[in-house]
């Protein structure tokens, strides 16, 4: 799901509030509107700041009441006919709530009008209201592209063909189509997307072969393309899928892993609120193993150590923990070719690790200190400002090099889906002792099954994993 997506399904709870404050608002003062008052006068006392204060209740107990219908669930494109019955459900299961509990108490007001002009102002404020944001969203994507799609429809015949017209015909959808004429084969499909980097696959003629398709969807799982196809009826049994129908055509995804939509939302959230946590509470341990590093030996205290995320290579921030002539990366210039060479040297005699991913079991190249840092995990808290870049979270696969992922590529790459953790069920699960496929599995796992809780049990066994003092990598 794209960025913009996200954006504007996570707008839809604001909006709703919003425009259910302004029902309550609106009856309120049409009821207190002096022809209606001529009419029939007011036999009920509550100021309107008292009244405000009950109807931003009220627009926070309807908003929970739409969470529970599904009206703000993640849906690449939403369909506002399909939203309004949910809304008039929801508005009427609210306002009935609230009669029952009003006509319990009698401690607030027993206006009649104004609870029936507020469910009239509701459904006509909040349908109003997506419609505008909708709106927006369209002209977003017509005028700036900001959310739209690059999609490959694979396929020569009458379905594909329709599917490509529809999104020419209707840019408003989001899609734009990228064009392939020639007979699919999987060379032409990497050619294509090396050249244009779509966002997503159509499959619309299920003839190709299942094991060029066993391919092509290997390859969208590791390139993070989503992967949809037009199915047959047995097709669409199958669970872990997201299914919309555009001009009659039923497509279905496949999705790659729970950690999206709400989701992703949540565990970015998390990760803002504990990395700052984090830092407010190791600041002092970080400030002391600084004041160490620069007293023990020369160089600088932080190690940008390049490692590959989901958006790219980027730089993890750790406490440098080896001798300064032994420290590789970018950041130490023409020393690097020595340190490098070296590092070789050592992964040949002393790596303990099988498979791609290498650990050097008693490194020369580490100090006394670097030694501690590294049992107690200290040369990992700088990691928290990663977390707070958004360039890492705090539970996740465990970030790892370029060319450590060169050698494992493809098998990697299918966990880059998400970002790097600090720590995550491989760290936990047995730290560097693990071997590399143990640690994939256990990564591929996480992806497939991530949860809020699963995150908060692991950084609960993260504790006891770096106080047993086993090594970290």
């Amino acid at each position: 799901m794209k960025k913009a997506e996200l954006v504007f399904n996570m707008l839809l709870v604001p909006v709703d509030f919003s425009m259910f404050f302004l029902a309550g608002v609106a009856a309120y003062f049409l009821r207190f509107n002096k022809s209606l008052t001529d009419i029939r006068p007011v036999v009920f006392d509550l100021p309107f700041a008292s009244y405000a204060v009950l109807a931003l209740a009220a627009a926070f107990f309807f908003t929970v009441i739409f969470s529970l219908l599904g009206l703000y669930s993640f849906k690449t494109k939403r369909k506002l006919r399909e939203d309004f019955s949910k809304i008039l459900i929801g508005v009427s299961l609210g306002v009935l709530t609230l009669v029952f509990f009003t006509f319990l108490t009698r401690d607030l007001f027993s206006s009649r009008f104004i609870i029936l002009a507020a469910w009239l102002f509701a459904i006509t404020f909040v349908f109003a209201g997506r419609i505008i944001l909708e709106k927006i969203r369209k002209r977003m994507i017509e005028k700036y592209g900001y959310g739209v799609h690059k999609v490959l429809v694979i396929g020569q015949n009458q379905a594909s063909v329709d599917l490509i017209r529809e999104f020419q015909s209707n840019p408003s959808l989001g899609y734009r189509p990228v064009l392939d004429k020639k007979q699919f084969s999987m060379d032409s499909f990497k050619k294509n997307y090396n050249a244009v980097k779509f966002d997503e696959v159509i499959v619309a003629d299920l003839s190709i072969p299942r094991s060029i398709l066993a391919e092509l969807l290997d390859y969208c799982q590791v390139y993070h393309i989503d992967f949809k196809f037009i199915p047959d009826l047995f097709q669409t049994k199958t669970i872990d899928v997201d299914i919309e129908t555009i001009k009659g055509v039923t497509l279905v995804e496949i999705k790659k892993t729970p950690l999206d939509g709400w989701g992703k939302i949540i565990k970015r959230v998390f990760d803002i609120v504990g990395a700052i946590l984090g830092i407010i509470i190791f600041s002092p341990i970080m400030l002391l193993a600084a004041l160490i590093l620069k007293l023990e030996s020369k160089g600088p205290v932080l190690y940008y150590s390049e490692r590959v995320g989901a958006k790219g290579n980027f730089d993890v921030l750790k406490f440098r923990s080896m001798k300064l002539s032994y420290c590789t990366g970018r950041q130490f210039g023409a020393q690097n070719e020595h340190a490098l060479q070296y590092e070789k040297k050592l992964i040949k005699e002393k790596n303990s690790r099988q498979g791609a991913v290498y650990k050097i079991k008693d490194d020369p190249r580490v100090t006394s200190f670097g030694k501690f840092m590294r049992r107690a995990s200290i040369d990992e808290l700088p990691q928290l400002f990663n977390v707070l870049m958004g360039q890492m979270s705090l539970v996740g696969p465990r970030p790892h090099q370029a060319r450590e992922v060169e050698k494992n590529g493809s098998y990697y790459r299918k966990n880059l889906e998400i970002k790097p953790g600090i720590t995550g069920l491989a760290q936990v699960g047995g730290r560097s002792d693990l071997s590399t496929n143990e640690e994939f599995k256990l990564d591929s796992y996480y992806l497939s099954n991530w949860s809020f809780w699963l995150d908060v049990q692991i950084l609960f066994k993260t504790i006891p994993a770096v106080i047993n003092k086993r090594e970290a990598e």
